[in-house]
């Protein structure tokens, strides 16, 4: 078991740098940040950021299930459904609502203007809160799953189950525009929380696991990617189009999974590194923060360095900074609490 929770932990970490990665290339979209515009164009940026966007923030959710289930089965944890709740309310809401105050509005109030009507539906009601959004999703997850991931629960009948009422679910709901702190982001990643506590139980040794899903991932992106660009497809291949999506996604954390813990079983000496066991120390911090610091390398470098370089750049100032102020916070008893770090 320690062997498949070090390639959890793994899987976070390594989706962590991938959350920042992709924000650092997001600029180069268009749509993103309010202080400026991109002077080149990269659309190979916008392609990478797209296909990251596929698979990343779904395998911490996948890892997430993973671990609850795990520690349930396990560990005999979560049996105490009201000291649990708040155990995970202090663990994700106390952080969101503590950076959400000192970090992302004043950002947002010095770039997009100060709008109280934006700020309370982004941010208050939870509806478009920056990279703060996972944390009320995964504590939505939490509830809604707390009944269900039970070891009898689990199985391949359940997994397609809970995929059909999540993409279908998370479809009408955007539809309807519920997403009233995440409600409707939610559903649609309940399959992937799901696909966690599958993962951990019935895990398997089959060696085509791995081409099998990435290829079929990286097939799965490009006709969708296709398909959307396609401003005159007709409803059915839009359909056909949001269907090979979600198998992207899915294919694509069975992919992370498999390559990550092959890798982990390969290198036995790995958690002796000392930079990636810092990654893990300071990774939810870095999570927390590094998008802002994103923000503030977009303008002096915006036309001034070629877009690649302008997004290593970003991205390793994003990981620096955030770790440097994940390392000050864990300094005081109070802000390790308040900031969850």
């Amino acid at each position: 078991m320690q062997r498949r929770l070090e390639t959890i932990d793994n899987v976070k970490v390594l989706m962590m740098l991938a959350v920042v990665l992709y924000h650092s290339c997001m600029f180069f979209t268009g749509s993103w940040f309010d202080g400026a515009k991109p002077v080149y164009e990269a659309g190979y940026l916008a392609i990478f950021a797209r296909w990251l966007n596929t698979f990343h923030v779904q395998t911490f959710a996948m890892a997430s299930g993973f671990l609850f289930y795990c520690l349930r089965t396990e560990k005999g944890k979560y049996i105490h459904f009201g000291k649990d709740i708040l155990k995970r309310g202090k663990r994700l809401l106390l952080p969101y609502f503590c950076v959400m105050l000192t970090w992302v509005i004043p950002f947002y109030v010095h770039y997009s203007g100060f709008d109280l009507s934006k700020i309370v539906y982004k941010y208050v009601l939870g509806c478009a809160p920056s990279q703060l959004w996972f944390l009320p999703m995964l504590f939505l997850l939490f509830i809604i799953f707390y009944r269900v991931l039970y070891e009898k629960h689990v199985s391949t009948k359940g997994m397609l189950v809970v995929v059909a009422v999540s993409i279908g679910g998370g479809y009408l709901l955007d539809k309807i525009g519920i997403n009233v702190f995440q409600v409707s982001t939610a559903v649609k990643y309940a399959g992937y929380y799901y696909l966690g506590a599958y993962l951990y139980r019935k895990e398997t040794d089959n060696r085509w696991i791995i081409p099998i899903s990435g290829f079929g991932s990286i097939v799965c992106f490009v006709i969708n990617n296709t398909i959307e660009v396609n401003t005159t497809a007709s409803a059915v291949v839009r359909l056909v189009g949001l269907i090979l999506g979600y198998m992207c996604s899915y294919m694509g954390v069975i992919f992370v999974y498999y390559t990550v813990k092959k890798i982990t079983e390969k290198l036995i000496n790995a958690k002796k590194s000392k930079l990636w066991n810092e990654f893990k120390k300071r990774s939810f911090g870095i999570y927390l923060f590094h998008q802002q610091i994103i923000y503030l390398t977009i303008i002096p470098l915006n036309g001034k360095v070629p877009p690649i370089v302008q997004v290593m750049i970003s991205f390793l100032c994003a990981v620096g900074v955030a770790s440097i102020i994940t390392a000050v916070l864990k300094r005081f008893k109070l802000t390790r609490i308040l900031y969850g770090v």
